[in-house]
């Protein structure tokens, strides 16, 4: 007989986890750390986030949680400029660099400027 776990709301929050390549958790999980935010999911969907301020040229992101290997995908913005976009370098599973562009002039834009990253893959 295969019994299936049971979710309320006192267990539908807390840690994801598998085994077996089966959710053996909770179904969301979300926090925090000096690096961002992030939600993980049961099916393995995750996502990251954070606010950072430009450095005025290539600068780093560690992610507030790691990824699995192949499955990334990055986006960002500056709200205040619509001249302004965020480039990505090729990822790893901990971490992108990134630049804040001006597409008018090409350059890359002062320090001090807010913008935010977002990053979405699978964390299984």
């Amino acid at each position: 007989v295969n019994v299936g776990r049971s979710y309320n709301q006192y267990n539908v929050v807390g840690p994801v986890s598998t085994g077996f390549g089966r959710p053996t958790g909770a179904i969301i999980q979300r926090g925090s750390n000096a690096n961002g935010e992030f939600v993980r999911f049961a099916d393995g969907t995750q996502i990251c986030w954070a606010a950072l301020v430009s450095q005025g040229g290539l600068q780093s992101w560690t992610f507030p949680a790691t990824f699995a290997a192949g499955t990334l995908v990055l986006s960002g913005n500056n709200i205040s400029d619509a001249s302004r976009v965020v480039s990505f370098f090729p990822p790893s599973t901990t971490g992108a660099n990134l630049v804040l562009f001006n597409t008018i002039t090409g350059a890359a834009v002062q320090a001090g400027v807010n913008l935010t990253a977002l990053a979405h893959g699978r964390w299984f």
